[in-house]
């Protein structure tokens, strides 16, 4: 990954502002967002993963994962165990919720799901992702008992191939 400089950052802040807006909180001006671009984009297929270190660190927070089961395949979105990434139960069946541009993820921004099927396989219902062009997951996680929220901005091609472009989250 590219890393982030003052300038780059400045240019990437003000490129996607409304949304950086709506996760740091305008009212909140001790909030900082920390942006990083994926540069070049991750472009995954069959078998292939990107896991995401929000805060930097050494654990990952979230997997974004492509996977084969038997006939069916999808793009999935994992937490990663033991990081504080908060999910949902494992009772029932999840997708990620692809959220539009400049949507508030915060505690009081409704439901949204931070993990599950982006896409999985033809045929199945519910996934917010597939073939639908450049998406935002809203992930929900902790650091040191703090509640922080990011995002994630990827493309589901379809439940075999995606891109990861960049993440963001407020500190």
């Amino acid at each position: 990954m590219k890393k982030i400089t003052k300038k780059n950052l400045s240019e990437r802040l003000a490129k996607y502002g409304a949304l950086t807006l709506a996760i740091a909180g305008v009212a909140d001006a001790s909030g900082q967002v920390v942006y990083t671009d994926v540069d070049p984009d991750f472009a995954g297929g069959i078998g292939d993963s990107f896991a995401i270190d929000f805060d930097n660190d050494g654990t990952d927070d979230v997997v974004i994962a492509q996977s084969l089961w038997g006939a069916a395949s999808g793009v999935r979105v994992v937490p990663e165990a033991g990081n504080g990434v908060i999910a949902a139960s494992n009772a029932g069946y999840y997708y990620a919720s692809n959220l539009f541009y400049g949507t508030d993820i915060n505690a009081g921004a409704g439901v949204f799901r931070s993990f599950g099927d982006a896409c999985y396989g033809v045929g199945y219902l519910g996934s917010q992702f597939c073939g639908l062009g450049e998406g935002y997951i809203g992930i929900e996680f902790d650091i040191d008992g703090d509640t922080h929220y990011g995002w994630v901005r990827i493309d589901v091609l379809d439940s075999a191939n995606f891109t990861v472009m960049d993440f963001a989250y407020e500190s």
